[in-house]
C-alpha cells in the first residue's frame, strides 16, 4: 500500500500500475481465503463481520480498477480511503487472531 501512494507522489516510483495489478491480486486471494474462513468461523460472529468487511472494500474499489484513465480520483481515493480501510481492518483482524495464532 505504501509503495502505491508513493508511486502517486514521486517521479522515481514509475511502476504504480504494476503495483497497483499486485495490490489487486493480494486483495483476490484475502478475498478467496475469506470464503473458505467464513464457513471455518461458524458462530464467530465478530470474525465473520470482520471477513465481511473487507468484501465491502473490495466492493469500493472495483468501480477504480475498470476505469483506470481516471487517475485523479483513484489516487485520492487510494490515499484518503482505501488504504485508511485496509490498514484497520487489517490491524483487527491480527489483532482478533492472535491468540488463535499463537496456540
Amino acid at each position: 500500500m505504501y509503495d502505491l501512494i508513493q508511486s502517486f507522489e514521486s517521479m522515481e516510483y514509475t511502476e504504480g500500475e504494476r503495483i497497483m495489478d499486485d495490490l489487486v491480486d493480494a486483495f483476490i486471494q484475502i478475498d478467496t481465503t475469506h470464503s473458505g474462513m467464513f464457513h471455518l468461523a461458524g458462530d464467530d460472529e465478530h470474525l465473520q463481520n470482520q471477513i465481511l468487511l473487507f468484501d465491502q472494500i473490495i466492493d469500493e474499489l472495483k468501480p477504480f480498477t475498470l476505469n483506470k484513465d481516471d487517475t485523479l480520483p483513484f489516487q485520492i481515493y487510494i490515499k484518503e480511503e482505501l488504504s485508511v480501510l485496509f490498514i484497520q481492518w487489517k490491524r483487527e483482524v491480527q489483532a482478533y487472531l492472535l491468540p488463535y495464532l499463537l496456540h
